[in-house]
């Protein structure tokens, strides 16, 4: 089910490059109401809110839909009511309505948002020539409470493209604080499916278009608790301790990240994106998927030997 919307105002005589901003709720309904609040009160003046409900068996589709109904402001606001759960393939299901806009940002329905951080996204992707921004996060707990920052505003971060392919992250995958370039999916299509770390590859396709922004001030409260963590979720579909369950879905994400990384390495080659070694990328992804598939075979088999009910 799609709702769309738009308030009759004028535009502004000079208006900045479209953007849309995505907001992923499941099972939220105590405090989506803060995170929509928040988003609709960005001062980003050419902005779409698009809100997507991953099926939630609580009431979190009708607090969008009442917020959404008596909203009327100036951004034109969405609600995407999915039909059944996804999961990991929510952003997929979702790029054709971001892919409209030039730029996009990513928020989950638990988090909440400064009014200004669609705008300075959007700004330092234009001013350092980047294809993807992420935002530092003041952490808080399911109360929303708590002060701790998820970054060092002073450290020095690498996020270079090399270290990316020999670690499979950086500080900058952070995907409830990301924000993009169309071109991110334009050049590389939609997401595929499987358990892959989606800000890891949002990320890797932005470094090998041209770049990727940290925004060291903190521009989003972000909520941590267990319900916000996929590996969490995943770990909820298999016997045994969680932990072990966890850890090994993490060396699979990890594997899949990797094989997903090498993948879009030689599409850009092929489309000759960039001034890139690529032969050398291409032999650290694969001594490092070489090194992660190993670990992950003998956790993995670890656990059938332990007995753990596990797939």
């Amino acid at each position: 089910m799609t709702e769309d919307r738009t308030p009759g105002q004028a535009s502004a005589a000079r208006t900045p490059s479209a953007a849309t901003f995505v907001i992923t709720a499941y099972n939220q309904e105590h405090c989506i109401e803060e995170c929509l609040r928040s988003a609709l009160a960005q001062d980003y003046p050419n902005l779409r809110i698009v809100v997507s409900d991953d099926a939630s068996p609580d009431r979190t589709s009708e607090v969008i839909q009442d917020i959404l109904a008596g909203y009327d402001g100036p951004h034109r606001t969405q609600f995407i009511q999915q039909k059944k759960n996804i999961l990991g393939h929510h952003l997929a299901a979702l790029k054709p309505e971001f892919i409209k806009d030039r730029f996009a940002v990513l928020g989950n329905g638990d988090d909440v948002f400064h009014p200004d951080r669609v705008s300075k996204s959007v700004r330092t992707m234009i001013r350092e020539g980047t294809f993807s921004a992420t935002v530092n996060a003041v952490l808080i707990d399911v109360d929303g409470k708590g002060n701790a920052l998820l970054m060092d505003p002073d450290a020095d971060y690498d996020l270079s493209l090399e270290t990316l392919c020999r670690k499979s992250t950086n500080r900058a995958c952070f995907g409830g604080g990301l924000a993009w370039r169309r071109a991110v999916f334009g050049q590389f299509g939609t997401l595929r499916p499987g358990p892959r770390q989606v800000d890891q590859i949002i990320v890797f396709r932005a470094a090998l278009l041209g770049g990727v922004s940290l925004i060291r001030e903190p521009l989003m409260r972000y909520r941590l608790h267990d319900a916000n963590l996929n590996l969490g979720r995943m770990a909820e579909l298999a016997s045994g301790p969680r932990e072990r369950v966890i850890e090994e879905r993490r060396r699979n994400n990890v594997v899949a990240t990797t094989i997903a990384q090498r993948e879009l390495l030689l599409l850009a080659r092929e489309k000759r994106l960039g001034a890139w070694d690529y032969d050398h990328l291409d032999r650290i992804l694969l001594e490092e998927l070489y090194i992660r598939t190993n670990r992950w075979c003998r956790y993995r088999a670890q656990m059938i030997d332990d007995g753990l009910g596990i797939f």
